[in-house]
């Protein structure tokens, strides 16, 4: 299933504050997507800063069962603002019970623990995202520290993509916004995002869509909603010591040769770099992939720079065939085609639809795919379309459904 890119600036309903949270707005490749920088080591850290610690907890099965989340928030608050204010998702496109699963939260400064009072969005129909938000209760002096733990989602649940944090193969992954509670109101536009792995053994990574390790990212702290995650005992493609601006990692066992099929990805990012050329060069880029043995499995979603395909159990029939090429072109085209700003149900005709029509030429164009392929996933897409019960429905009526039925939200993708 292809997945969208999400992140920008919130569409929100109820009480929604500006917040610069993922929306359902744009996709990969856009203006303003959280960015990585490189770290100067005798330049000294700017006053305005936030830095965050992530560290795995496993439980008694040796599964990983929570993040226990370290923070310290340097600086100010933005002009006019004393209050600190936090915000977390309550349901972030159909992963539930976000907020619910953050546990033990702990917010102090120099004058010692500061309480919150609590608000909520108004629910948003199709699994939209809409938030809880914390508003401290006197003002408080910076810097100060922020500490909780965010329990794993939960097994069960309605699908959608890949945002909870899973455990899987001994580690866990996901994404920012399927755990993270942030501040929203400080004057902090840079990050500084680093592991704790001691829970795992020897060899383990801690890897976000913005890098390996420790890793600066501009833009305010949520922004570090908008990148995946993965850490534990994952494979790794190529070799950690080969310098390369494209990389996959991976937690699981998968029915085809995952080195191999990330050699093709990696052949077909460098083409896409050149046919579409005005990324020059193409930027590093990161591919996540998970095998979970229990549902929602996920499915396929680009991020920035980024992508992550998550499954269940591979059936017999698909041992020893291909990874899903198709899902994989479409994925990281979206870091070239982008989209148009406004709601996300009334521009995907464009992001998704213009995605799919470059997923089966392009490659082909390429040589990655034979003229009998490519006829063969025309045809398949042609039915997919014409048996599509939303192929009448309007962009806004396909909007309302959201994630609530796969066929109808993905009407666009096949127009």
């Amino acid at each position: 299933m292809a997945g969208i890119a999400v992140f920008g600036k919130l569409q929100a309903r109820g009480r929604a504050a500006g917040l610069l949270v993922c929306g359902l707005i744009a996709l990969a490749g856009c203006q303003g997507a959280p960015e990585a920088v490189p770290e100067a080591a005798a330049e000294p850290l700017p006053e305005a800063r936030y830095e965050i610690t992530l560290r795995p907890e496993l439980g008694e099965d040796g599964e990983v069962e929570a993040i226990a989340v370290t923070s310290r928030l340097y600086g100010g608050l933005k002009d006019g603002e004393t209050r600190l204010k936090l915000s977390a998702p309550v349901v972030y496109v159909n992963v539930m019970g976000v907020a619910d699963r953050i546990l033990d939260l702990r917010v102090t400064d120099e004058a010692g623990l500061v309480e919150f009072t609590l608000e909520q969005d108004d629910p948003v129909p199709g699994g939209f995202p809409y938030f809880r938000h914390w508003t401290a209760t006197r003002d408080v002096d910076l810097p100060l520290d922020i500490s909780y733990r965010a329990l794993v989602q939960p097994e069960g649940g309605p699908p959608g993509p890949a945002f909870g944090i899973r455990p899987s193969a001994g580690g866990v992954s996901g994404a920012g916004a399927g755990y993270m509670i942030v501040p929203v109101n400080s004057e902090s536009n840079l990050s500084y995002l680093d592991w704790d792995l001691a829970e795992f053994g020897p060899g383990a990574v801690g890897v976000t869509t913005f890098g390996e390790g420790r890793v600066a990212v501009n833009g305010p702290p949520a922004a570090l909603m908008q990148g995946w995650l993965m850490a534990g005992p994952a494979g790794q493609y190529p070799p950690a010591e080969e310098d390369t601006h494209f990389r996959a990692y991976w937690l699981g066992e998968f029915p085809f040769d995952v080195p191999a099929e990330m050699a093709y990805a990696k052949d077909l990012y460098d083409f896409f770099g050149e046919f579409f050329a005005y990324l020059d060069p193409a930027p590093d880029y990161r591919v996540f992939l998970r095998q979970l043995d229990t549902e929602p499995y996920g499915g396929a979603t680009a991020l920035a720079n980024s992508f992550m395909q998550s499954r269940g159990p591979a059936s017999p029939e698909e041992m020893g065939g291909q990874s899903p090429r198709s899902t994989l072109a479409h994925e990281m085209i979206h870091m070239w085609v982008g989209g148009l700003s406004g709601e996300h149900a009334l521009t995907n005709w464009f992001s998704e639809g213009l995605t799919t029509y470059y997923e089966y030429t392009v490659p082909f164009r390429a040589g990655h795919v034979s003229l009998e392929d490519y006829i063969s996933g025309l045809n398949s897409l042609s039915d997919r379309y014409y048996s599509n019960p939303a192929r009448a429905l309007s962009a806004v009526e396909i909007g309302r459904v959201g994630f609530n039925d796969g066929r109808v939200r993905h009407a666009p993708y096949q127009r």
